[in-house]
């Protein structure tokens, strides 16, 4: 392989959704780098978290596809990927695929999911993981589960009960986490910081052999933020006559927002770094996310599950080798095409994302086990509660094409969200049929009954 081969990165800014940065402004206000960019502005995640999303951008193959997703035996982390990607993985992953065109490939993870044993690891040389923030997010899903446990207790109360019970070691093992992660907070800065400026120093003190790529994943848009917020109540609003509190969702929303400069820093910071190595102009640079975040504006908070807008229209920059001043594309484009554009790279500079004509989204029912978040409730209300977490459990697929998106109940074929210009509209059955958006679904899944035709 020639030396003049383009080193490609794929950065995955996780739980990044789209508009927080504003990267066309960065262009305009001559922020270093950022001119270079092609900014893709309508850019669809084939999931609406990690697991299915960072699977689709490695294979190039949409969750039910790969196979890699939640269902009811499998939710949130009890999708083990040991389990599933010996048996349903039959994809060759983009950084295989680079391995035998002689790349040295790098990772460097801050998602407890994409960490080495994962099998996210395929065809890389060097794979790092840290793990730090992730403590505090055990610690707080821990005493999460307590209070829930104990019927809504504080802190103190959850205290209290444990001794009574002669839960004394499982106290102290809970004390030993709090002392650790208080340790790691006064470290880091945490939770502003989650550990992006420690990339930037690992990379620093590793010398990338060329041609090379770097994939890396930060999660400083991540949750937790300073305002914690807990499984309940991500979905209280959905199955439950409970109102999030006002205060607390606009506190959350503006730290939120707030992670964006931190995420800005963190490329900057990087970006000088790569030119000061002088291979800026000879790197392919992707910039993307695996999904968004959503902050109650369905009634629904955090990622999973649903197929909202703010979880699955994601940032994507593209800095193509030997090119300067970038543009603005606007067609419709997903994740998973950032796959072949990578296995088509070459030193003839002779390739470009080539969007998809519509671009689809997939989840598989309600992504959490909600049932610790019930266990304080009266008989009768978990069993009500049990009825309205079943009404959304079922699979969604959302398609985007042109200026449509289109939600369809995968089991009933009944359309749940219709956009126009991503503003709820009147179903319009002139429009839908002159899209053809129909005849995508049920070409990508022929499984799915559409009364609406």
């Amino acid at each position: 392989m020639s030396l003049k081969e383009p080193n490609i990165i794929l950065v995955v800014i996780d739980t990044l959704r789209d508009g927080i940065i504003n990267f066309q402004q960065l262009k305009y206000d001559n922020v270093p780098f950022f001119k270079d960019f092609t900014i893709y502005e309508n850019c669809i995640a084939p999931a609406p978290w990690t697991i299915p999303s960072h699977a689709s951008i490695f294979t190039g193959k949409y969750p039910s596809e790969h196979g890699i997703h939640e269902d009811k035996e499998h939710r949130t982390s009890s999708v083990n990927l040991n389990d599933f990607f010996p048996t349903k993985l039959e994809y060759t992953t983009i950084f295989q695929k680079l391995k035998k065109k002689g790349y040295t490939n790098y990772g460097i993870s801050r998602n407890i999911s994409i960490r080495p044993g994962t099998v996210f690891e395929r065809g890389f040389d060097v794979f790092q993981y840290f793990d730090f923030p992730f403590s505090q997010q055990q610690f707080s899903v821990l005493i999460s589960e307590l209070s829930e446990e104990f019927g809504g207790a504080s802190k103190k109360e959850i205290i209290s009960k444990m001794i009574k019970a002669g839960r004394i070691r499982e106290l102290v093992n809970l004390y030993n986490t709090k002392r650790r992660v208080e340790r790691l907070a006064d470290r880091f800065n945490f939770p502003t910081e989650k550990g992006a400026s420690y990339v930037v120093e690992t990379i620093k003190n590793t010398s990338l052999l060329k041609p090379f790529s770097l994939f890396l994943n930060v999660m400083e848009m991540h949750e937790p933020y300073s305002t914690p917020f807990y499984l309940y109540d991500e979905y209280k609003e959905i199955i439950s006559n409970e109102r999030m509190n006002l205060n607390k969702v606009n506190k959350i929303r503006k730290e939120y927002s707030a992670q964006g400069e931190q995420v800005k820093n963190f490329l900057i910071a990087f970006f000088t770094h790569l030119k000061g190595m002088n291979e800026w102009d000879n790197t392919l640079i992707i910039v993307t996310s695996d999904h968004g975040q959503s902050l109650w504006e369905n009634g629904f908070g955090g990622h999973g599950t649903f197929l909202y807008n703010e979880l699955v229209k994601v940032p994507l920059l593209i800095k193509y080798p030997k090119r300067e001043f970038g543009r603005a594309d606007n067609r419709v484009c997903s994740s998973v095409d950032l796959f072949a554009m990578m296995d088509s790279i070459s030193s003839e500079d002779n390739y470009e994302l080539i969007p998809s004509e519509v671009a689809f989204s997939e989840s598989f029912g309600v992504l959490h086990d909600m049932s610790s978040a019930l266990n304080h409730k009266s008989s009768a209300e978990k069993e009500r509660l049990k009825n309205a977490i079943e009404s959304i459990d079922f699979r969604r697929i959302s398609a985007f094409k042109g200026n449509i998106k289109l939600t369809l109940n995968t089991l009933t074929g009944e359309i749940i969200e219709y956009l126009e210009n991503s503003k709820p509209a009147e179903i319009n059955p002139k429009i839908i049929k002159e899209s053809a958006i129909i005849d995508d679904i049920e070409i990508f899944d022929s499984k799915i009954v559409i009364p609406f035709r």
